[in-house]
Parts: structure tokens; sequence; C-alpha cells
């Protein structure tokens, strides 16, 4: 045997292996690095929309349900919200499965479930509001002159003033719950990122808001920015 040609065959072989191998183990880092990429984006475009639900609501409370929280006729006084289309805001649920491989399903189905309340709030809001266009507006103006509450409500009726207390609890009810469940939850999955990637950039949407709707503050800072460590 030509010793001379085999040692030169088995370095080509060896080399072409090495090649082979390196290529692999690159591709590997970039898929890994291509995958991580995703993750991070994909969580930022959570925390933003997130914090679009939450700032949503919390122009809602302080624009239209603040005013009228303590009245006995809010259900008549507080006026129809204009109907938006929310559904940009809506969470991209596909896009965050990778939280079931990061062993996070619990915080992927909170996320899911802040997102439901989100879109359930909204729901009511627009019900209320279409009922009191189609039925409180109409019975107010046929009042004319200004009544008593107990007299008014004979005139509609049980059943429209029953409906209209109920979609007006909700409201206050689900506005409020979902203010604080939102927001907590918005913070819990920021912490829950910077510890999984620590070097990475997470935007988050933080107002100087407290959870008693009674004590917000009229000047409230709503403002995205990176958050800072000693935020949370």
């Amino acid at each position: 045997m030509d010793w001379s040609k085999f040692l030169d065959i088995s370095s080509t072989l060896a080399a072409a292996f090495a090649g082979s191998w390196s290529a692999f183990k690159l591709n590997t880092i970039n898929t890994k690095n291509q995958a991580a990429s995703d993750e991070i984006d994909a969580a930022n475009r959570t925390l933003f929309r997130l914090g679009r639900q939450y700032n949503t609501l919390l122009v809602i409370r302080l624009q239209h349900l603040e005013q009228y929280r303590q009245s006995p006729t809010r259900h008549i006084t507080l006026r129809p919200i204009a109907m938006r289309d929310y559904s940009a805001d809506h969470l991209d649920q596909d896009s965050l499965q990778f939280l079931l491989r990061k062993e996070q399903g619990e915080l992927l189905f909170n996320l899911l479930l802040e997102n439901d309340r989100f879109i359930t709030s909204i729901e009511t809001i627009n019900a209320r509001s279409a009922y009191h266009d189609a039925v409180i507006q109409p019975a107010l103006e046929r009042a004319g002159e200004i009544v008593s509450l107990d007299i008014f409500e004979k005139s509609m009726g049980l059943r429209a003033t029953t409906t209209i207390k109920n979609y007006t609890d909700d409201v206050y009810r689900l506005v409020d719950e979902a203010c604080g469940s939102i927001s907590r939850t918005m913070q819990q999955f920021h912490l829950t990122m910077k510890e999984l990637y620590p070097q990475a950039k997470f935007v988050m949407f933080k107002a100087d808001e407290v959870d008693a709707p009674r004590d917000i503050p009229s000047n409230m800072d709503y403002s995205w920015r990176y958050a800072r460590k000693e935020d949370y």
C-alpha cells in the first residue's frame, strides 16, 4: 500500500469532515441566535400591546367612568363611549408559544387570560354604549324636562332599567379589574423575559397609577421607555 496516498486521502477526508462540522456548528449557533432574536421581538411586541391595552382602559376610566363612579344615576348619566376597533392590540398567541419550551406555561396562560379580559371589557363597553344609544337616549329625549329618577325608570320599564344597570356595573367592574391585572401581568412578563435574556432590552410601559380607582392622580405620566432595573 502506498502510505503517502493513504495519508493524503485521510487528510482530505479529515479536512472535509472538519469543515462540515464547523459549518454545522455555525449553522446551529445562527439558528439559536435567530430563535432568541425572534423570541425577544415577540416579547417586546407583547409588552407593547399589553401597554396599549392598559393605557386604553386607563383612559376610558379617567375620561368617562370616574366622574360618575359614586353617582346613583350613573347608569343613566354615563354617556355612550365611542366604539373603536382595538383588534390591533390583541396578543399574538402563536408568537408566544416559546414560553412553553421555557417552562413558562402558567405565564403564557396568564397573558392569554389578560388578553381575553381586555377583549371582554371592550365588548361590554361597546354593548352598553349601543344599548344606551338605542334605548336610554330616546327615553331621555321623550322625558323632555328633568324628572325624578324613580319616575324616569318607571317610564323606561323594569327590563330596560335592569339591563342598563347591569351593563353599567359590569363596565366598572371589568375595567377596574383589567387595569390592575394587566398591569401586574405586564410587569411579571417583563421580569421573566429579563431573567431569560439578561442582555436583551425590553420595552416597558409604566404609569404612575394606583390600583384604587378613586385615588388615581390627574397628572399621571403615560410614557414608553426602557425600564430601569430599579423600577421593579
